[in-house]
């Protein structure tokens, strides 16, 4: 039971004005509770309230039992279908069936290879927005609550699918239906079986206590009338519906397996060749960072020679002179003193010229180019690939790419000259030293064979290990609220030790083969010293000299230097090998190719363009795929300037795919033209085509920031240019306060300030202010009442009444002024032409109406 007296509520405890006050609802179980009320008065904040996500200022309230929440925009992870909806409970595949079939998932899931094993991609880019929504549902009803708080349930799917989930879930013998029920919307027909109506406005409710008409299950023809349809068909521009689960070409989301999620546009795991990468690394250096690299890798141990070489030749004048000259052994002292004092200023500057080349030209080309690639490639890689690949592309690759390609290069060719100065000084000065390097070789090669492939391929579990625990970390950064509501904090955290156990252990084998490394290495060593040994004792006994201890020690430092550059040289190729794989996992994200042009100088429309907003589809035909069916077949379709074209039809049908091709987001498998005041788009560059017509989408975008910034990124228009856009819409739903202040406020996270109806207002009044000769409407009022539905589509007809608007609807009431109605199937124009003589003609459009 929910008891809530006389209370208040903020989002935060600092927050002056509440968000709801005296509020007060009594509601136990087998209730039905309607929270009904206009775009931005506060139903959804009302039942965050109840789940506690709000802090109570004021009253008294009781919530006693489970809390199963369902919110408005559904929170997919990017984990199977089963892991999405028992969302870490135990599984029950008996409960599990029952409740997919009563969410019309069963279907959906009998079509899929990997049946409820499916993966679904990171915020369910790989399912339809129908079908996120009856998931998010699923998961709500698994959780086997005392209360279900559902925040419009019924908004992303068709009458079809509303039908059953009333049958089956909400009402009769549902599976909840003896449960307190607490459901927002913004539909007409359920308020009439609730037992209490709440009606929110101005951040106050009213409660209407009332008898609930009886729920009979019947057809969907005796439950939707026609007044019922045209009102209240709620949007599912994307979903699958029980009697239509076709593959959702409209949207190129097939329904995924797990291999089906890692083709199109990700990046194909392409490998370049040594020589091929090295000549990359030269030409993203460029001459600068490579003169750098030439200098520091020379200064060092041409020094170091030179030095050494001035200090042996004093040690074998004097050894020819008798043995030990004090003040020779001084003046070496001193050479040692200068060459340690001139070592710190080589490594002191190279260090200041290498960070700064690094960071003006390594790392401004390796991130402009990773960021370039991404900008600009298509939207189907977003869709198949998810942003923890992205970000350990850009750790791995790019962070190293940048960081480590001037340590690298400099290292190694200070290697390569500091070996061939050291073969010269030691086969000049002592040759007999040179008998041991094959055999150092050998031990050294023969470490590499035993030691290498063991870790590379542990490099390689690390790195997948590294994806999985930064998913696991985003998922619980992501969906907290869902976490915490649901109470899967236990199981989200027993993941996350998972993850750290799993990444502990395979430290362990890294530490023993770098112990085992090491020891090969000291076995090294002590082979060298062995060799210094047995040296000095031949040249005692069978040469009659004594070597002194200052040319034991010398030779000694000749030896090893010997011993650590043939080292190198031989673990150059392991070395380059680990080097390249982060320079193929960067070159993959980099090599993404574009899904066009952004700007296309000899074809550049002019400033005006387009001035009529007349569009023409001439025989053109979209396939997303080669494997897949064609989304849009052989479309003729003329567009008058100025003409209001609604665009109506069964999921599937070709709806999005139209717009997607009008704004060139479907950039392959294309035949025919789309001409746009006689220019056709296909020689534009995206950059001058798509910020030269409007949209407001169903799925509005907020970002962090103030009003302004959200209403206008690019700074574009004066603050009074703002107010008269918001003016026009509602500037009460869209929270603004004084237009002194107002503009200036944050818009915080839009999950917690803002209702999905008002993002939608605020598109609008995007729209409004770029006022655009073309303008798609793209299920642009599905979020907000019926009220604010009709005043949207006023101000859009009296704002844009020059311009050409394309509106795709499921509730009819928004097309049905349109001049002219399409009505598409399969990807075909079946019917066309004004709504009242589509009616009369009884065709597919009178049967929608009906």
């Amino acid at each position: 039971s929910v008891s809530v007296n006389s209370c208040s509520f903020t989002w935060t405890k600092k927050a002056k004005e509440p968000v709801l006050k005296d509020i007060s609802l009594n509601a136990s179980s087998g209730e039905l509770v309607a929270v009904v009320g206009k775009t931005g008065s506060g139903k959804s904040s009302l039942l965050l309230s109840i789940c506690s996500e709000l802090e109570m200022v004021e009253g008294e309230g009781l919530v006693a039992g489970s809390i199963g929440y369902l919110e408005q925009s559904p929170w997919i992870m990017n984990d199977t279908l089963r892991a999405n909806i028992i969302f870490g409970r135990e599984f029950d595949r008996e409960f599990f069936n029952k409740v997919v079939d009563a969410c019309a998932f069963a279907e959906d899931i009998s079509q899929w290879p990997q049946g409820d094993l499916t993966v679904i991609g990171e915020r369910g880019v790989n399912i339809s927005g129908g079908q996120r929504a009856r998931l998010a549902l699923a998961r709500t009803i698994y959780s086997r609550a005392d209360i279900y708080v559902l925040d419009d349930p019924l908004s992303a799917v068709d009458a079809h699918v509303k039908k059953h989930i009333l049958d089956n879930v909400l009402l009769g013998s549902g599976l909840i239906a003896d449960k307190l029920r607490i459901v927002s919307t913004n539909d007409k027909i359920l308020p009439l079986y609730a037992h209490q109506i709440v009606s929110l406005e101005d951040c106050t409710a009213t409660v209407k206590i009332q008898k609930p008409q009886i729920y009979r299950t019947g057809p969907v023809s005796d439950f939707i009338s026609n007044k019922s349809l045209s009102e209240n068909n709620s949007s599912e521009s994307t979903s699958v519906t029980a009697g239509d689960n076709k593959p959702n070409a409209d949207d190129t989301k097939t329904e995924s397996t797990e291999d089906s999620d890692k083709e199109s546009e990700k990046p194909k795991e392409r490998e370049w060749s040594y020589s091929e990468n090295a000549l990359y690394v030269l030409r993203l250096c460029g001459l600068p960072v490579l003169l750098v690299i030439v200098l520091s890798g020379l200064a060092d141990p041409v020094k170091e020679f030179v030095f050494k070489r001035t200090e042996l030749s004093m040690l074998q004048e004097d050894f020819a002179n008798g043995g030990f000259n004090r003040k020779s052994a001084l003046a070496r002292l001193r050479i040692r003193m200068i060459g340690n004092v001139l070592s710190y200023l080589i490594y002191s500057a190279e260090k200041t010229i290498k960070d700064y080349t690094s960071k003006n030209y390594i790392v401004h080309n390796v991130q402009r180019m990773f960021l370039e690639s991404l900008i600009y490639a298509p939207m189907s890689f977003y869709d198949s690939t998810t942003r923890q690949h992205v970000s350990s592309a850009f750790n791995n690759g790019a962070r190293v790419m940048s960081t480590e390609i001037p340590m690298f290069l400099m290292r190694e060719l200070n290697n390569v000259v500091r070996i061939a100065l050291s073969i010269y000084q030691v086969g000049y000065n002592v040759p007999h030293l040179m008998v041991i390097v094959p055999l150092i070789a050998w031990v050294t090669s023969k470490r590499n064979v035993l030691i290498d492939p063991t870790k590379d391929m542990i490099k390689r579990i690390q790195r997948e290990t590294g994806v999985d625990r930064s998913r696991t970390s985003d998922i619980i950064a992501d969906g907290k609220r869902m976490i915490r509501l649901f109470g899967a904090e236990t199981h989200f955290m027993n993941k996350i030790i998972a993850d750290i156990d799993e990444s502990n252990r395979l430290e362990q084998p890294t530490k023993g083969l770098q112990s085992l490394s090491n020891a090969i290495y000291s076995f090294i060593d002590t082979i060298g010293d062995m060799f210094m040994t047995f040296l000095m004792l031949f040249q005692t006994q069978y040469m009659g000299s004594k070597m002194t201890s200052e040319e034991y020690e010398t030779y000694k430092q000749l030896l090893r230097s010997l011993v650590s550059n043939t080292t190198a040289i031989v673990n150059f190729p392991s070395k380059l090998r680990s080097f390249s794989d982060n320079i193929n996992m960067y070159r993959r994200f980099t090599n993404i190719e574009p899904e066009a042009p952004y700007t296309i100088e000899e074809t550049c429309p002019s400033p005006e363009w387009p001035q009529h907003g007349h569009i023409d589809f001439r025989n053109f035909s979209l396939r997303y795929r080669e494997d897949l069916d064609l989304a849009l077949n052989n479309i003729n379709l003329t567009i008058k300037p100025g003409e209001k074209l609604g665009i109506v039809g069964r999921t599937g049908a070709g709806k999005s795919s139209l717009v997607k091709a009008l704004f060139r987001l479907a950039h392959k498998g294309t035949t025919g033209s789309i001409i746009i005041d006689g220019q056709d788009i296909a020689s534009l560059g995206v950059g001058d085509l798509r910020p030269r017509l409007g949209i407001i989408p169903q799925e509005s975008t907020m970002f962090p920031g103030t009003y302004k910034k959200n209403l206008d990124p690019l700074r574009e228009f004066t603050s009074e240019d703002i107010w008269a856009a918001l003016l026009k819409c509602d500037p009460k739903s869209v929270k603004m306060s004084t237009p002194k202040y107002g503009l200036n406020k944050s818009a915080m996270d839009s999950s917690k300030s803002f209702s999905n109806g008002q993002q939608q207002l605020f598109s609008l009044c995007r729209i409004l202010l770029r006022k655009r000769r073309i303008i798609v409407l793209d299920e642009a009022t599905a979020d907000v009442d019926l009220e604010t539905d009709q005043s949207m589509q006023r101000l859009i007809r009296k704002e844009f009444s020059d311009s050409t608007i394309i509106t795709i609807a499921h509730r009819l009431d928004t097309v049905m002024h349109s001049d002219r109605i399409i009505v598409m199937d399969k990807g075909q124009i079946v019917e066309i032409g004004p709504p009242q003589e589509l009616i009369e003609k009884g065709g597919r459009f009178a049967e929608l109406v009906r």
